[in-house]
């Protein structure tokens, strides 16, 4: 029996062992991903916290830099994420949702500035030529249309995200998003409505 119990103990030995070096591995990927998720987390406040200061009606040149600034920061963060993947600390539909909202931020800056450069080419068409009037005016009602299908597609997608699964620092932006993509909406409807009189 003594013999057999010593047969087994360099075994034993050898399975704590594996078992410790795993357990120290496990703990030491796991607070990698918790500092990846750290720096996402504090690229994605930074980005939050320009566009919430973002006056929308001021389309200067500092506009579309806060646009271009916060756009490029959400874009780094929704990167990282993805390459991070779920992890312990973010799973499951808390990191789906977590995507959405990034997806979602990223995609109503990319609108806001194609609406702001069309708002532009709109204004310039009126000291053209007849001809290049009514062709510069059809052009732009088409691209209105096409930015006012983004804008009541991203309305429901920003309906869609669960905001019980994303912590509230990253929320409010979701909610100033929302407001603006409803003024923006009102403002191209009474655009379209005045250029179709040109018809």
């Amino acid at each position: 029996m003594r013999s057999s119990f010593s047969t087994f103990l360099p075994l034993i030995a050898v399975l704590i062992l594996v078992a410790v070096s795993i357990s120290s591995g496990c703990s030491s990927q796991d607070e990698v991903n918790n500092a990846t998720l750290g720096e996402i987390n504090s690229i994605e406040k930074l980005a939050d916290n320009r566009l919430i200061a973002i006056d929308f009606t001021t389309q200067d040149e500092i506009f579309y830099s806060q646009l271009g600034a916060s756009e490029t920061q959400y874009k780094e963060a929704l990167d990282k994420l993805y390459a991070l993947g779920p992890t312990f600390y973010l799973e499951g539909y808390g990191y789906e949702a977590r995507i959405k909202s990034l997806q979602f931020k990223i995609d109503f800056l990319d609108v806001c500035s194609e609406l702001a450069a069309v708002d532009d080419e709109a204004e310039a068409i009126f000291q053209t030529s007849t001809p290049e009037f009514r062709t510069g005016l059809v052009e732009v009602l088409n691209d209105y249309q096409n930015i006012r299908q983004r804008i009541l597609f991203l309305q429901v997608m920003g309906g869609d995200i669960d905001k019980n699964l994303i912590s509230s620092d990253y929320t409010q932006a979701i909610g100033v998003i929302r407001g603006e993509l409803d003024a923006m909406l009102e403002s191209l409807n009474s655009n379209i409505s005045f250029l179709e009189e040109y018809r």
